[in-house]
């Protein structure tokens, strides 16, 4: 627990303004900043989690854009969302920066047609025992030509880091256009 004084004053007012230009970007434009819901214990408030879902535009792009027009760096993008991180180095004039590149950026963008779903992983089949997948010497093979063989390592996504495919499944045409499409 942190007491309230001088020391911590910039951690505060940093905290201020993430929670302004969080509620300004909810009023004036279609990208959802990440708020604590249902079971959520807890959120870090310097953490700004942006949404992009109702745009068609992937977040690795709106982060080129960022860094490319307004000499903005984030910390992550995915395919729908953009993270950045404030500190107490962060002064007003940072955040009007921010701010003034996010609206005008949320300006320019198509409205999604038809909301974005979570993408379905196909099934999978595990035909080998995990272990012996992964300890088997195996071979290297381009991703464009792994259909049908075994996986004896893990593929995955991140964020969130959770795996596609794991030692012993064997790589459908399904899994394989879902790689590549991340790769991508």
């Amino acid at each position: 627990i942190v007491e309230v004084g001088e020391d911590n004053s910039k951690w505060l007012g940093t905290l201020k303004m993430c929670r302004e230009l969080k509620n300004v970007l909810k009023e004036k434009t279609l990208i959802k900043p990440l708020e604590l819901s249902g079971d959520v214990f807890g959120l870090d408030p310097t953490r700004i989690t942006l949404n992009l879902s109702a745009y068609d535009v992937e977040g690795h792009k709106i982060s080129e854009i960022l860094r490319n027009e307004y000499n903005i760096d984030i910390e992550m993008a995915d395919n729908e969302n953009i993270l950045l991180i404030a500190t107490a180095a962060n002064d007003k004039k940072d955040f009007m920066v921010l701010k003034k590149a996010l609206l005008e950026i949320s300006g320019k963008l198509k409205i999604r047609d038809i909301k974005k779903g979570s993408i379905k992983i196909p099934d999978i089949k595990c035909i080998s025992d995990p272990s012996a997948a992964f300890y088997d010497e195996g071979e290297w093979v381009e991703l464009e030509k792994s259909a049908g063989r075994i996986s004896s390592g893990y593929v995955f996504a991140y964020p969130p880091g959770i795996p596609i495919i794991c030692p012993g499944e064997v790589i459908s045409e399904e899994i394989k256009s879902l790689l590549l499409k991340y790769h991508k």
